[in-house]
């Protein structure tokens, strides 16, 4: 498999990975995937965390993977390392790789870095021990060829790919000139079991085998949604993940519901052992199913798509998912429901829009890898809209 393509073996892992003791408890969580580099979009998360603090509310934010890929520019870059790094976080594959970028240069150039730097402060040191819980990954230098570390489906074009790979090329070189910021990437755990309420939530990055996995894609879920995949170009030899496969990674984890991101679009579903999906042809029957109340088992995969970009036709929003012991629907929800006492939303990211095109286009103007692979979806959305997110019946707020 060429680069950008593989999964390297330390990001693989097994659903029992979600057994161990919750190391986060939370009132209301933010899970925050795929930021990728957006400063005008962290910031309104961090303002919409204090609108609900001033209403008597504690927030936590989780980053859960690739806040890194459009800040290739210095100030960006460290800007948004420094400030997720004050939260919780999670290795993506982009941070996983340039948790490595020291490794693939000299020693030369790496005392040069060195010198160029000033000396990390007291609080630059506590942010990164803050954040040295979890499993450390091991080493990537005997994987040259994992790029990105994106695992790209087959469906996916050889041109996406290659300029993935030039993208985190030109990021490593920024981590470079911070190596107090490469390790406290390093440091970042893969998977985080997270307590809300009495249920215990799964929060990973790609899917509950790897951290670059596609099986919790939404083209790649049962029943299947055709239009998208013909869309996407998805093949009959792709891989189905079918409801008795998430099912036993529900009950490997013992988790209510696994928070996701990495497969850049978003949707959520809800899971129960009564029900056989195989014996539904398309997703729209599945959002005609009778109202899940009267399930009593029901568990949930729920993937944000995109924190800082667009994940609907037509839309130039992020999104974010939101887990809280706090039965209200938020007035500004997209799609959610009521599980296990808990409240699941999708709440979407209305960053300034105007400033991020600016900053965008500053670092990948016309004609560079990123601006050609993600230039449309960041001003238009992509060919996908929220009915296709919203996989189930909806319990009434």
């Amino acid at each position: 498999m060429s680069a950008g393509r593989t999964c390297p073996l330390h990001y693989r892992y097994q659903p029992e990975i979600f057994r161990s003791k919750a190391t986060l408890h939370a009132e209301t969580l933010y899970v925050i995937g795929g930021l990728y580099g957006n400063p005008d979009a962290l910031e309104t998360i961090l303002n919409m965390k204090a609108e609900e603090e001033r209403r008597g509310q504690t927030v936590t934010l989780l980053f859960n993977g690739d806040f890194n890929w459009f800040n290739r520019d210095a100030e960006s870059f460290e800007q948004i390392n420094r400030s997720v790094l004050q939260h919780f976080a999670l290795q993506g594959n982009v941070e996983a790789e340039l948790s490595q970028s020291l490794e693939k240069v000299s020693p030369t150039e790496i005392n040069k870095t060195e010198i160029n730097k000033t000396e990390t402060n007291s609080t630059e040191t506590n942010i990164i021990e803050t954040n040295s819980t979890g499993p450390v990954p091991q080493s990537s230098a005997s994987n040259p060829d994992a790029g990105c570390g994106c695992n790209y489906p087959s469906y996916v074009s050889q041109g996406v790919v290659d300029r993935s790979n030039t993208i985190a090329q030109e990021l490593e070189k920024q981590a470079r000139a911070f190596p107090d910021i490469v390790e406290g990437l390093k440091a970042l755990p893969r998977t985080m079991t997270v307590e809300i309420g009495t249920q215990r939530i799964g929060v990973l990055h790609g899917d509950p085998e790897s951290m670059a996995g596609w099986k919790f894609s939404v083209e790649a879920m049962e029943p299947p949604d055709r239009d998208l995949r013909t869309s996407l170009g998805w093949s009959k030899d792709e891989e189905n993940t079918t409801e008795s496969q998430v099912w036993d990674y529900f009950q490997r984890a013992n988790v209510t519901a696994f928070a996701c991101t990495h497969t850049c679009l978003p949707f959520a579903q809800d899971f129960r052992p009564s029900v056989d999906f195989s014996q539904h042809e398309s997703a729209n029957q599945l959002r005609d199913f009778p109202n899940p109340k009267q399930f009593e088992d029901r568990r949930i995969v729920i993937n944000n798509g995109s924190a800082g970009m667009a994940n609907f036709q037509g839309t130039t929003f992020g999104l974010l998912t939101r887990i809280s012991v706090h039965p209200k629907r938020p007035e500004a929800s997209l799609y959610g429901t009521s599980l296990a006492n808990l409240r699941f939303d999708a709440l979407p990211i209305h960053f300034d829009m105007t400033r991020w095109t600016n900053r965008f286009l500053n670092n990948w103007p016309e004609g560079s890898p990123a601006h050609t692979s993600y230039f449309g979806r960041i001003q238009n959305g992509p060919n996908f809209w929220v009915e296709q997110a919203r996989r189930w019946q909806p319990v009434p707020a």
